[in-house]
């Protein structure tokens, strides 16, 4: 098990979105930034994150796309994901979903107290599944 704050991998194009999110998660994580999909693909071994929050609308590799790649290696198949997007409509949570996401988050208007409860009960979830020897990937991915 490991002792300090847990790691999220925060993926986001615009900067400002990427600055604010940052600043208000890193007081109670360790959060590692990243501009663009292909920038974080090269370091999320060494980084080891115990979540993934993604910005589903970026270019050229999506957070959609992204999470398939990282679900693809054993390692993170069972790895927590939430998307964040500005279209929160239905139809598209279901389909995110239905990716593989675990939860939802829209922006601009982040709550910042119900952003860090959804975090860290993807994360006690994910805890009480590692020690219940659960292994493979998120049902819901493909």
């Amino acid at each position: 098990m490991r002792h300090g704050k847990r790691r999220l991998l925060l993926i986001d194009d615009p900067p400002d979105n990427l600055e604010f999110l940052t600043i208000l998660l890193c007081k109670d994580y360790d959060v590692f930034s990243y501009g663009s999909s292909r920038e974080a693909r090269l370091v999320l071994a060494g980084i080891a994150p115990d979540l993934l929050f993604l910005d589903v609308r970026m270019f050229p590799i999506n957070g959609v796309n992204f999470l398939r790649e990282v679900r693809a290696i054993q390692r993170f198949c069972r790895i927590p994901a939430i998307a964040v997007t500005a279209m929160a409509h239905n139809m598209e949570e279901q389909a995110l979903l239905a990716e593989g996401f675990q939860a939802i988050v829209t922006k601009p208007t982040l709550d910042p107290s119900q952003l860090e409860a959804t975090i860290d009960a993807l994360l006690k979830s994910a805890a009480a599944e590692d020690q219940s020897g659960l292994d493979g990937p998120y049902p819901s991915t493909a």
